[in-house]
Formats: C-alpha cells, structure tokens, sequence
C-alpha cells in the first residue's frame, strides 16, 4: 500500500513539475475559441467591447478586474485563422496598494518561480522592460514601461503568432 501511495505522489509531483503555460483565460483557450465565443461570453457577463483597427476585440473595464491576483483595465484579444491567437492584459492606472513598478516586479516574480524552465528572454532596462516564457505553444510576454506608468501580460499561440514570436 505505501508503495502505490509513494508512486501516485511521485507521479502527481511529475505532472506538476512538468505543467506547460497555461492556454486558458475566463472559459477561452489560445488556438480553440472564436471571435463569435469570447464576444457573446464577455457580452453576457455585461461587458461592453470594440473592435479597433488591426481587428482585436478591445474591452476597457469600468471597474478594473481581477486575473492573475492583479487587477486590470483593458484587455484585448485577438484572432488568426478564426481562433484566439493572443490575449492582453493591461494595466494602465494604479488600482492597488501597490504601484505599477512593484506590480511588475511581483508579476515578474510569480512567472519566475512558476515558469523558470520555459524562460527566454528579459530586459531590465530602458522605457520597456519585460521578461518572456515559452514553452513552445504559449509565449507568455510580461511588459512594465516606466514612463507610461503601465503593464502589460500578454499570453500568445506560438503557431498562429509566428510573426510576432521569435526566439
């Protein structure tokens, strides 16, 4: 008996160890849901959004919303080939005890310690400084600009986005 429960926790221990980036974000999946599905879902929870002009569906919040631990006033989503290819986290104006820098800095902490085998890249320097994950599917992109006084988190499909994701 020790012996299968020593096995179902080392297993366990496995599958956490081994746990890609996450792809799901408020019922959507990168690479499955469609224009149609995240636009219909954010209507019925009652929020209003816009397409802008490079074809995102943008939605501001009145009242910012939480992901992540943090709270948010926009986010953005956008499509290729019919699906969802790239969803936005923004945060633009202070809605925490914490100031912007300090979120990025606690953002970038929390990515750190649960993502550290997918890390490609960071900057620490300059009006954009950001640090990337990838675990071949997601591309996860954390942005701070210190003189716009905002961050971004931004999760892309690394297939539909090739363009953009580059290693």
């Amino acid at each position: 008996m020790k012996k299968i429960v020593s096995t179902a926790v080392l297993f366990v221990i496995c599958i956490c160890c081994n746990a890609q980036i996450t792809r799901t974000f408020w019922n959507f999946t990168l690479g499955e849901s469609t224009r149609q599905q995240v636009v219909q879902e954010m209507s019925d929870k009652g929020y209003k959004g816009a397409t802008g002009a490079d074809g995102t569906y943008n939605i501001q919040f009145a009242e910012p919303v939480a992901y992540g631990g943090f709270k948010w006033t926009h986010v953005s989503f956008d499509f290729a080939d019919g699906v969802l290819s790239y969803v936005s986290f923004q945060n633009k104006f202070i809605y925490s005890r914490m100031n912007i820098g300090e979120i990025y800095e606690s953002l970038k902490t929390s990515l750190g310690n649960k993502y550290a085998k997918y890390y490609v890249n960071a900057s620490d320097g300059g009006t954009k400084r950001y640090v990337e994950y990838s675990d071949d599917m997601t591309l996860i992109d954390l942005d701070y600009y210190p003189n716009d006084k905002f961050v971004t988190l931004n999760f892309y499909d690394v297939r539909l986005n090739s363009e953009v994701v580059e290693f």
